[in-house]
């Protein structure tokens, strides 16, 4: 019984996700992260007029750095099929780039597990 409130109490405070979220009918994603992301897509909606999905979510332990990763990397692509400049964490993805979103996210994941756990680094900031 301790070890099932326990997890839902590690469920509620400390799980991250970083989402992909789809406007409808387009190719215009929402990169973001939050505790609660079915929440969040229902924020979103409520400024959206067209509607919202959820196409991925990853469970992370660096949310914010993994969510500013992508960012970055998908920096160049914030303009729609019609040319129009898309705003903060809306981005136009490719069919490629969807289908990697996940192992995208792994990969940045591991990376800053490896950073945070590099000894030399610790060190040298000391």
């Amino acid at each position: 019984m301790g070890f099932l409130i326990f997890g839902i109490f590690f469920i509620l405070f400390f799980m991250k996700y970083v989402y992909l979220f789809n406007v409808e009918g387009t190719d215009v994603y929402k990169i973001g992260n939050s505790k609660h992301p079915e929440h969040r897509k229902k924020e979103v909606q409520t400024s959206c007029p067209y509607r919202v999905n959820m196409v991925f979510r990853f469970e992370s332990e660096y949310p914010t750095q993994v969510e500013t990763a992508l960012h970055k990397k998908f920096g160049l692509q914030k303009e729609d099929e019609d040319g129009r400049e898309l705003q903060r964490e809306f981005f136009y993805l490719s069919l490629d780039d969807r289908e990697m979103f996940l192992e995208s996210c792994q990969k940045l994941e591991n990376n800053f597990l490896i950073l945070e756990n590099n000894t030399y680094l610790q060190d040298k900031k000391k």
